[in-house]
């Protein structure tokens, strides 16, 4: 009997696991408004957006508005300071911004935003990011859309999270993360996480968000797959018209890159608070 209370009382001091959802990433259609308008409109709509709780997930909607609109967004970064003051959120990481992917439109936002103090950490040689998991292309598809799975990581903080990825084998339309976490106590604070995606292209290892892409998409015969701005399949040769995808979330500027199955392709997460 002392035996069994004694294992009883280490197990209740152990600290507890806990599942709780992910930020989750935002349906596309709620992004799309804001591309037909101008940069300041679009800043005013995205402020007073339910969806937009951090500097990460706003800087995502005009890095999309810049790609969309063909636009360096140069008005974007004084309001952008206007707004982290008054929402009173954390700073960027200057990772983020120095590795997401930009092309020649969102190059100035890149700099203007990364030379600005009011907005990223100055964070050099300190990593913010976590690499939750890393495969091929062909290995990301199984793993990461069409089977339950348990991701391990630590955060750069040392606290140990697992992802968990939960499928429906007749539905690909269902699509879940959530996080499991340990918790010395129910007034720990649970962090705030920002994912993204990481490949590696011929300029080395590139970030592009998925926080306005909501889940992976995936074609009639399930061997072709989408995520916000990664084709997971070969790219088509000799005059072959693109595939089309199922969900309504598709549309052009998805598509950045394709992946070919040897490619690597990493989740990575950030930590916001």
């Amino acid at each position: 009997d002392l035996y069994l209370i004694l294992s009883l009382l280490r197990q209740s001091s152990m600290p507890k696991k806990e599942l709780v959802p992910v930020n989750r990433p935002v349906l596309f259609g709620s992004v799309v408004p804001i591309l037909e308008m101008s940069c300041e409109c679009a800043l005013e709509s995205l402020v007073n957006d339910n969806h937009v709780t951090n500097l990460y997930i706003l800087f995502d909607a005009i890095w999309i508005w810049c790609f969309d609109n063909e636009d360096p967004a140069e008005c974007a970064v004084q309001k952008i300071r206007s707004i982290r003051e008054e929402q009173d959120w954390n700073k960027i990481s200057l990772e983020y911004i120095e590795y997401i992917y930009f092309d020649t439109f969102a190059d100035k936002l890149k700099d203007s935003v990364s030379k600005c103090m009011d907005l990223v950490c100055n964070d050099v040689g300190i990593s913010q990011m976590s690499v939750i998991v890393e495969y091929p292309c062909k290995n990301f598809v199984r793993e990461m859309f069409c089977r339950n799975n348990i991701f391990p990581f630590k955060l750069p903080n040392g606290t140990d999270i697992e992802l968990v990825i939960t499928v429906n084998e007749r539905n690909p339309e269902y699509f879940s993360i959530q996080r499991r976490h340990f918790l010395t106590s129910k007034k720990d604070p649970l962090p705030i996480l920002h994912f993204a995606l990481r490949v590696y292209t011929d300029e080395g290892w590139k970030l592009l968000p998925i926080s306005w892409c909501a889940k992976p998409t995936c074609d009639k015969t399930r061997k072709y797959w989408n995520w916000g701005y990664v084709a997971f399949y070969n790219k088509l040769q000799n005059g072959e018209e693109d595939i089309s995808f199922e969900s309504e979330s598709y549309d052009s500027w998805n598509y950045l890159f394709y992946r070919d199955e040897s490619d690597p392709v990493q989740l990575v997460c950030f930590q916001v608070d």
